[in-house]
């Protein structure tokens, strides 16, 4: 699934994929004199990437850069 959302840092539009996965979590009370337990599905989405391709590779460039200089 495909959506197209404007870059945290350059303002761009560009399309990035959508993550979403389902987790099955068990919950229990921890009071002695009412125990329950009982189990939800939550489903979660996110974006696959927050910055353009433009972004991400001048950060990569400059970590890059900034290793290289102070190490």
């Amino acid at each position: 699934m495909e959506k197209e959302i404007t870059c945290k840092k350059c303002k761009v539009k560009f399309t990035t994929n959508i993550i979403t996965w389902t987790k099955e979590l068990h919950f229990c009370t921890n009071d002695i004199n009412d125990v329950r337990d009982w189990t939800e599905t939550r489903h979660y989405r996110r974006y696959q990437y927050k910055k353009c391709q433009l972004c991400r590779n001048i950060g990569k460039a400059l970590d890059f850069m900034n290793k290289e200089m102070f190490s």
